[in-house]
C-alpha cells in the first residue's frame, strides 16, 4: 500500500519563520518519521503531498508510480481523472486520448458493418459526442472543474471561462456533432459504406470506410 501525507505545505509555513530553516531537511524528517510510525505495517511508498502545490513535492512521484503499478484500464482512469497542474500532466492526458481516438474510430467502424441504412450515422453520432465530452471533462473544461480550479489557483472563475476560445467552450454539443457530421467529405465516406453494407460482400470494405472517415 501507499502512504499520503497530505497538507505539507501547512508543515512548511509552520517551520518556515524558524532560524535555519531547510525545507529539504524538513520534508525528510517527516518522511522518516512516517516510516518510523508505519514499520508495524510494513514499509510502504511513502508520499508527501499539497493539493494546492500539485506540481511540488511527490504527487508527480506518486501519479509515475500509480501507473508504473496499475493495469492499463486503471491507469488511463487515473489519467483521465487527473487535474491539468503542469505540462507534463496536460501531454500525459493528450497521449492516452490519442490512443482513444483509434479505439472509437474502430467502433465506428463496428456500426458501418451492419446493412441497416442509417444505423452508421446513430452510432458514430453517439460515438462523436461521447468521446467529445469525455474530452471536454478529462482536460477540466467543465464548469466544475474550473470552480475547483480558480479557488486553487485564486483566480476569478469568469477570468478562466473567458480563455475559453474553442467551439467546444461549452462541451460536445448536438450542433457542434452535427456539424461536423455534415462536412462534405464526411457526408460522402458515409454514403459510400452504407452503399458497400448493402452489397454481397461489402460489410469489411463499409467498415473500412467508417474507420477512415
Amino acid at each position: 500500500f501507499y502512504f499520503i501525507r497530505t497538507k505539507i505545505d501547512n508543515d512548511i509555513r509552520a517551520e518556515s519563520h524558524k532560524r535555519n530553516f531547510d525545507e529539504r531537511m524538513l520534508l525528510e524528517n517527516i518522511r522518516e518519521d512516517c516510516k518510523a510510525n508505519l514499520l508495524k505495517v510494513g514499509i510502504p511508498k511513502i508520499f508527501l503531498v499539497s493539493s494546492f502545490n500539485l506540481e511540488k513535492y511527490d504527487f508527480q512521484k506518486l501519479i509515475s508510480t500509480l501507473e508504473d503499478e496499475l493495469p492499463e484500464n486503471k491507469k488511463f482512469a487515473l489519467i483521465q481523472s487527473l487535474p491539468v497542474y503542469s505540462l507534463e500532466a496536460l501531454i500525459k492526458k493528450k497521449t492516452y486520448y490519442k490512443k482513444l481516438i483509434w479505439l472509437n474510430a474502430f467502433a465506428a467502424g463496428v456500426g458501418a458493418i451492419a446493412p441497416i441504412p442509417g444505423l452508421s450515422l446513430v452510432c458514430d453520432y453517439g460515438i462523436i459526442k461521447t468521446f467529445f465530452q469525455q474530452v471536454f471533462v478529462g482536460f477540466g473544461l467543465s464548469n466544475q472543474a474550473l470552480k475547483a480550479l480558480s479557488e486553487r489557483v485564486n483566480k476569478p472563475l469568469e477570468q478562466l471561462k473567458a480563455a475559453k476560445t474553442s467551439r467546444f467552450k461549452d462541451g460536445s454539443t448536438e450542433d457542434i456533432v452535427i456539424d461536423m457530421l455534415s462536412k462534405p467529405m464526411i457526408a460522402i465516406a458515409k454514403t459510400l459504406g452504407t452503399i458497400l453494407a448493402l452489397l454481397p460482400g461489402g460489410a469489411l470494405p463499409a467498415g473500412g470506410t467508417a474507420i477512415a472517415s
